[in-house]
């Protein structure tokens, strides 16, 4: 019926659909057919949904299809996630497609969870993102080893000069319990991969990024800046962003000491240094903010229907320490 309890109970959440139909048998083997028809839920449409899977003796696979009509979401006309599970092996792949039949995205992942290793590895081998074909090694791998807690990676991921590469002892993964862990990011258009959902607002800039971690066996230390060029929000400029970040952990307290700053137009605004799960004091945390010179501008794009117009700069400092339930905040 049109107003039956799943219909009922979805326009309790603001979500409408025309028609549903789902088969599910669970006997020798799983076998699941779903349709959906006529979804609209938060700002968007789509005319169908399917899902698929189907049990193959010990594989079992699965695909989600969404597709609508030319006028409905035109941007992401055809999107499929499908892929497979047999055992501790999991592959998911996604495909999305516009009205007009290209390629935005092409993208999957091929998992093993091991008794103390969990293994990820991208495919295919020119993997499409935002509209551009890009290239991933062959051999690229990341690890984590959650016993240890440590990480073996080797991925190396281009698109003319845009690339995100992240390497982690790679040959010395299993030899020792100390580690570097590398990643750097350059030349990427946010624009491109915030299109991989259609519940992101239009964002643009270019961002960057060079972080390294060094763990020696007994601490934790992390150094890195990024930077996101040209930030643009809902088609607004906001500016352009430097943020520097330094960090030490002690994995035996769990102690962080963190010091960071943030600059906006190359402008010095915010810096912010500290410590956190100090066992050696009554506060969970204690740091100090200090305010140089944040312009309040930077806020216009993300305040909904132009409802204000804020200028001018901010300055200030203020001392933080307590809990999260019971902070103390002075300056």
């Amino acid at each position: 019926g049109n107003n039956n309890l799943v219909q009922q109970a979805l326009n309790s959440y603001g979500i409408k659909m025309q028609t549903l139909s789902l088969d599910l048998v669970n006997d020798s083997t799983i076998y699941i057919d779903g349709r959906m028809y006529g979804l609209e839920a938060f700002e968007m449409k789509i005319d169908t949904i399917d899902l698929d899977v189907n049990q193959r003796n010990k594989y079992l696979t699965y695909k989600f299809h969404a597709g609508s009509a030319p006028g409905t979401n035109d941007e992401f006309a055809q999107v499929t996630i499908k892929g497979g599970v047999r055992g501790n092996q999991l592959g998911i792949l996604l495909d999305q497609q516009n009205i007009r039949g290209e390629q935005g995205f092409k993208l999957g992942l091929d998992a093993v969870l091991g008794d103390t290793v969990i293994n990820m590895k991208v495919f295919p081998k020119n993997p499409v993102i935002g509209y551009r074909k890009w290239s991933v090694n062959e051999d690229n791998i990341v690890e984590y080893n959650y016993i240890k807690n440590l990480i073996n990676a080797n991925l190396d991921l281009k698109c003319d000069s845009s690339y995100v590469k992240v390497t982690a002892n790679h040959k010395e993964f299993r030899e020792r319990n100390a580690q570097d862990v590398k990643l750097n990011i350059g030349g990427v258009q946010i624009a491109e991969w915030v299109k991989v959902s259609p519940f992101i607002p239009p964002m643009s800039g270019v961002f960057s990024a060079d972080m390294k971690m060094v763990y020696n066996g007994k601490h934790l230390l992390g150094r890195g800046e990024t930077h996101l060029d040209n930030f643009k929000f809902n088609r607004k400029p906001v500016g352009n962003f430097d943020l520097d970040l330094g960090l030490a952990l002690d994995p035996e307290t769990n102690l962080v000491r963190l010091v960071t700053s943030f600059d906006v137009d190359g402008k010095k605004a915010i810096r912010l240094r500290g410590m956190l799960n100090d066992t050696t004091s009554k506060d969970e945390f204690n740091f100090k903010l200090n305010v140089d010179s944040f312009p309040l501008k930077i806020a216009n794009p993300f305040i909904p229907g132009n409802m204000a117009n804020l200028q001018g700069l901010l300055y200030g400092e203020m001392d933080m320490r307590g809990s999260l339930l019971r902070p103390i905040l002075s300056g």
